[in-house]
């Protein structure tokens, strides 16, 4: 079995943290994968000018270097956005499975807002950005609450911190966060009116084989057994990305942070129920073309490890 190198698009560590466990516990090393951690995620999105701008334009790094560059092997992101960008890309790339990270997502109101519910939301901007996790939530969550008519997501410039700065400032009135942010928000007075999780997927180069697929994902699986028998170990990781530009916020301790939010999973196959179910919803809301079948956008030959 000889190494094989796998460029991976390095993202915020809610993400990505099964990635890094499994390179500095030697569990690639053990499987002959070789990780480069090729880019952050970090670079801020303005307001996109169009569909293809919000998939790859400016400020959306793995898809460029993915599916415009070729210049990475794989990358996660939610599984909404794995069905878009997939069906939009240039490159053929596939869903090669569902991704370790399932991450906790909320809508947080401004502490100056009079906003408690659900239904309070109805016709109130809420920040988020272009087609990401918190994009579908606000679709999926508001949407089913007050209808769409009422269901208002709208992009805001800037990162997460700008976004908790808003919030915490009555600049915007509602928005999305996940951790460290959504525990950073929190600590400043920020109120959640709903939680929940969603789930991600892997993506892949074509010249990824089943075989190679497998032996990601087993050291993958190992990295989220060993993440899962002492998450608190992990926190600190968490509250360094909260603190790292909090400039005008209360920084957060590692007290404040609620690891119990964590959750990570042994990767699995991307299964065609999963995918019609999900691709029929994005197509009722107008989110991707209708017409592709599974083994258009998910690698049909890749099985349980």
């Amino acid at each position: 079995m000889g190494t094989r190198t796998i460029r991976v698009a390095d993202r915020w560590a809610i993400f990505n943290l099964p990635w890094h466990v499994a390179e500095e516990e030697a569990y690639f090393a053990e499987e002959g994968i070789a990780v480069e951690f090729t880019m952050s995620e970090a670079a801020p999105r303005p307001t996109p000018s169009g569909y293809a701008t919000a998939l790859f334009g400016e400020g959306r790094n793995k898809e460029r270097a993915f599916h415009i560059d070729a210049a990475i092997d794989a990358y996660n992101t939610c599984e909404w956005g794995a069905i878009q960008r997939t069906s939009a890309g240039q490159r053929q790339g596939k869903i090669i499975g569902e991704r370790s990270s399932v991450v906790a997502m909320a809508i947080v109101a401004s502490p100056s807002s009079k906003i408690h519910a659900l239904r309070d939301l109805a016709g109130v901007p809420i920040a988020r950005s272009f087609y990401n996790g918190d994009h579908y939530l606000i679709l999926e969550l508001v949407g089913g609450a007050v209808g769409r008519d009422d269901t208002l997501p709208v992009h805001t410039e800037g990162g997460y911190h700008d976004r908790v700065r808003k919030l915490v400032s009555g600049e915007i009135q509602a928005g999305t966060l996940m951790e460290p942010y959504l525990s950073l928000a929190e600590k400043n007075g920020a109120r959640i009116i709903t939680e929940t999780y969603f789930r991600g997927a892997e993506v892949g180069s074509p010249d990824l084989s089943p075989e190679a697929i497998a032996r990601i994902f087993r050291a993958l699986g190992k990295a989220a057994r060993k993440i899962n028998g002492d998450l608190a170990h992990y926190v600190p990781r968490f509250v360094a990305e909260a603190n790292r530009d909090a400039a005008g916020l209360i920084p957060i301790e590692a007290a404040d942070f609620r690891w119990q939010r964590l959750r990570y999973v042994e990767p699995e196959p991307y299964t065609q129920a999963e995918f019609r179910r999900t691709y029929d919803w994005m197509v009722n809301w107008n989110l991707v073309a209708p017409g592709h079948r599974y083994e258009d956008l998910v690698r049909a030959d890749v099985v349980a490890v």
